[in-house]
């Protein structure tokens, strides 16, 4: 290969050669492989820079890296890393306004804006495009065309949004769904429209009580998370795309029920036919949101 065109795709440096689905240089395919063993500590500077850990991972993630299978020994970690990315970004950053749907699944990096305020309009934005971002790093969009991607992520970001927000709701104590500052995930706008309080219920409280009952633990929720992603019931796929996506989804659910056979001994089998119970209810509570925007 040519040493021009043989750049490293996270730092831009010569000498690289393929490692976790990307061109990287040893000292990037380090750091990454380092981090899959042990998460870095967030970025103390509150912005991102280029010394340390934190900031380099980002730059990884960013430019694709991921674990190549997602039954291998790294696929919990990775998911891992994914998700402290994805809720550091949540917590600090905003996206830039003119920034749309189509713009942010095909861009191949994203202009953060470092912020530590925002309005209820800004939090659902972000939590929506945040869950985007997410989604379009697993190892099977790769494999999908233009077209395949938006659809295969328009059917998954609205309940990984919800399940994210209700995960970090029910690790802060909270007993209904809630964006950090107490501000409800609930738009004034729907306020101030006539619903029922049923439905309100629902898409407040309903998953947070599902995963205190259950005492689901981070594991559990990464690979939940994963499952809902990989859902190939998304439109426009082809039949060997759709395969391929229940594939990897099957990998998921393995590892999950892995998960609990080695940790709830007899009682795993029906651990995980609890835990599948969850995908249920984020369900309903996707059908309270969407009778409450039609108000």
């Amino acid at each position: 290969m040519d040493k021009e065109n043989n750049l490293c795709d996270v730092c831009g440096k010569s000498d690289a050669s393929w490692h976790y689905s990307v061109n990287c240089c040893n000292p990037c395919r380090m750091v990454y492989r380092r981090s899959l063993k042990n998460a870095p500590k967030q970025c103390s500077r509150g912005i991102r820079c280029s010394n340390c850990r934190f900031c380099r991972l980002r730059q990884c993630i960013q430019a694709g890296m991921g674990a190549p299978t997602p039954w291998s020994y790294h696929a919990i970690e990775h998911l891992d890393i994914l998700h402290i990315f994805r809720e550091h970004t949540f917590l600090n950053y905003t996206f830039p306004e003119n920034l749309n749907f189509e713009e942010l699944i095909h861009s191949k990096s994203v202009n953060y804006i470092s912020t530590s305020a925002h309005s209820q309009p800004t939090w659902t934005r972000t939590n929506l495009f945040t869950s985007i971002d997410f989604i379009r790093k697993f190892e099977v969009v790769r494999k999908l065309s233009k077209p395949e991607i938006e659809a295969f992520i328009k059917q998954s970001y609205l309940p990984v949004s919800m399940f994210f927000t209700a995960w970090n709701s029910f690790q802060n104590r909270k007993k209904y769904a809630e964006f950090p500052g107490e501000i409800d995930i609930i738009s004034d706008e729907l306020k101030e429209k006539h619903y029922q309080e049923e439905n309100v219920h629902k898409i407040r409280c309903s998953i947070i009580e599902k995963l205190a009952g259950l005492e689901v633990k981070k594991e559990e929720f990464l690979l939940l998370n994963a499952i809902i992603v990989c859902d190939p019931a998304a439109p426009h796929l082809s039949e060997e795309r759709k395969s391929e996506i229940e594939n990897e989804q099957n990998r998921y659910l393995s590892l999950l029920l892995n998960h609990c056979l080695r940790n709830y001994q007899k009682h795993g089998p029906s651990r995980f036919a609890n835990l599948l119970t969850i995908l249920n209810t984020i369900k309903i509570v996707m059908d309270a949101a969407e009778k409450i925007s039609k108000c």
